[in-house]
């Protein structure tokens, strides 16, 4: 998996993912320096108990969605509170993980009736921003009430 940022705090660990699916133009992520590294190096630098809660953030981690499930299984079993940031752009990968986020942060980037503020931020096309607005849709109908 390639990160760009992993830091921990005493109680906190923030994991920054490299890789999105969508072009959003203004990205600060895609500027960033990237390293490789492997699923266990992670979860290693995680495991200290007094890290209670680990944020996954950057740019889309659900592009690593099998690494990324599993990690989440791993850190439930570690008594870890997972904040997960996604685009919401694949609604089953936010249904593989329902159980394992404690919160999600979910990025609306505009109106889902606006097709062209979708287009003009993320650098899709039209029907590739289409796809997305539904995607996120289906995805914020499985994470209503949570």
């Amino acid at each position: 998996m390639k990160l760009t940022d992993l830091k921990k705090t005493e109680k906190q660990a923030r994991i920054e993912f490299y890789g999105c699916p969508l072009r959003c133009p203004y990205c600060t992520h895609r500027d960033r320096s990237k390293k490789d590294y492997q699923l266990m190096e992670i979860l290693e630098s995680v495991a200290d108990p007094k890290i209670e809660e680990v944020y996954l953030g950057g740019a889309e981690p659900g592009i690593y969605r099998k690494e990324l499930k599993e990690m989440l299984q791993r850190l439930s079993r570690m008594n870890k509170k997972v904040t997960l940031k996604t685009s919401g752009a694949d609604p089953e990968f936010i249904k593989d993980t329902l159980g394992l986020v404690h919160k999600y942060v979910v990025e609306v980037k505009c109106p889902f009736d606006d097709l062209t503020c979708v287009t003009d931020l993320t650098g899709l096309n039209k029907q590739r921003a289409e796809k997305y607005v539904r995607s996120l849709q289906q995805s914020l109908q499985l994470l209503r009430g949570r």
